[in-house]
């Protein structure tokens, strides 16, 4: 039925904008539509990264979170559910703790109301003295400045808005091979793709970049340089005004 709703609203829209790349591939092999009326702005994004609000980050949010400068962290921000990963991540998570024992794990998002993820994972965030939640916040770019690695284990997305903006602070990124998410990643030169509902394998993606700092910085460095070339939301507006110029 969703599917057929889907192909009803692109039967009577004149353009379809897809928000990255793979979901364009997704959109054509589904059959949605006509192929000549897909398309994807650039290299993808609804609208483009504020970078703006990064330029001037204030610090006196993260006096009450419980790091030290000694303390290894990993992060995620975003909706708290099963779709997004949060199961595979928590038990990646335990995992790194056996050989990062300083390690803790940043969680920046509300948890929905029908989450969906399994009851260790839920007893392990709000028990885990090295698992820090915070509830949904209208700014998250100070959050991102306490963060090594940016992981983002989602099963499905349009667009990784999260991690381009975990790019544009200098952060390396781990996110999944699949659509939506993989299109925020350049694999080895600005983070890590790793295969969906594997904990095992984002373990291995997080800790070679918690063992090797300067292979994360440089991934950072070419993180961000990315964003400034290719989703800064100005580039992205002009991309969607060309399309109603047609």
């Amino acid at each position: 039925m969703l599917l057929y709703f889907e192909k009803l609203v692109c039967r009577f829209s004149n353009e379809i904008i897809c928000v990255s790349p793979s979901l364009l591939e997704k959109a054509s092999e589904l059959k949605l539509t006509k192929p000549a009326k897909l398309h994807c702005i650039g290299s993808g994004s609804s609208n483009g990264i504020n970078t703006d609000k990064f330029q001037h980050v204030a610090s006196k949010e993260m006096s009450v979170l419980p790091i030290d400068s000694k303390d290894q962290v990993i992060g995620y921000v975003g909706r708290l559910t099963k779709d997004k990963g949060i199961d595979d991540l928590v038990e990646a998570f335990l995992l790194l703790k056996e050989t990062f024992p300083m390690l803790k794990l940043l969680l920046v998002g509300r948890l929905d109301k029908d989450h969906g993820l399994r009851a260790n994972t839920m007893i392990k965030i709000k028990m885990h003295q090295d698992i820090i939640l915070l509830n949904f916040q209208k700014e998250v770019a100070p959050f991102y400045k306490k963060i090594q690695v940016f992981v983002f284990p989602t099963h499905r997305e349009g667009f990784g808005n999260v991690a381009m903006e975990a790019a544009y602070s200098g952060l390396p990124v781990v996110a999944t091979n699949v659509t939506g998410a993989k299109d925020t990643v350049v694999h080895g030169e600005t983070g890590l793709l790793t295969e969906a509902r594997n904990p095992e394998e984002l373990e291995r993606a997080i800790a070679s970049l918690l063992h090797n700092p300067e292979k994360a910085s440089k991934m950072g460095i070419e993180g961000k340089r990315r964003v400034e070339v290719e989703f800064k939301r100005e580039n992205v507006w002009q991309g969607i005004l060309a399309m109603y110029e047609l």
